[in-house]
């Protein structure tokens, strides 16, 4: 499973186990290698045997990004360009509504209702860029940081671990 790369901390305790049907040196690993290996790999899938792993996806919540400490700087300056953008975004947005509402409430100018209207299209098509800037965003935070884990509802059903991966 080319698993060499990935070393397991000798101050843990962890059995190994034959996930798949892999012999020799590659049989046996640990859980957490493998799962590290497959997250590392975007894979489900052993390298050598073909072998499907029963896998569940998902993506890192910020503390779990954290204690990992996955690339701090890039993510440091992805944070600081969006937090900027948004920031400088929602000020704008703000001073768009105090115009809509300014134009609304002006009673002098014939023209002060329909103007307040166009101002509030505006502003509504903003906001709405903004909500769809932050969801791709995030679609693509979770992308970038998806990490890949073994069903442990199939492992926890096993009474042998070794054969919980059996064919």
């Amino acid at each position: 499973m080319t698993y060499d790369n990935f070393y397991h901390a000798e101050d843990k305790k962890e059995s190994t186990v034959s996930p798949c049907n892999c012999v020799g040196s590659h049989a046996h690993v640990h859980v957490t290698c493998l799962e590290q290996w497959l997250s590392v790999s975007k894979s489900n899938r052993c390298d050598i045997c073909s072998y499907t792993f029963k896998t569940v996806e998902r993506s890192l919540t910020v503390y779990e990004w954290l204690q990992e400490r996955r690339n701090c700087q890039g993510f440091c300056q992805q944070f600081t360009v969006m937090f900027f953008f948004v920031s400088v975004w929602c000020l704008v947005l703000i001073a768009c509504g105090m115009k809509t509402i300014e134009y609304f409430l002006d009673t002098r100018d014939k023209n002060s209702f329909s103007n307040g209207f166009l101002m509030s299209i505006i502003t509504f098509a903003m906001a709405a860029m903004l909500w769809f800037w932050l969801i791709i965003f995030s679609s693509i935070w979770k992308r970038m940081n998806m990490v890949i884990r073994l069903d442990k509802d199939y492992l926890n059903g096993s009474d042998d671990i070794n054969n919980a991966f059996a064919v």
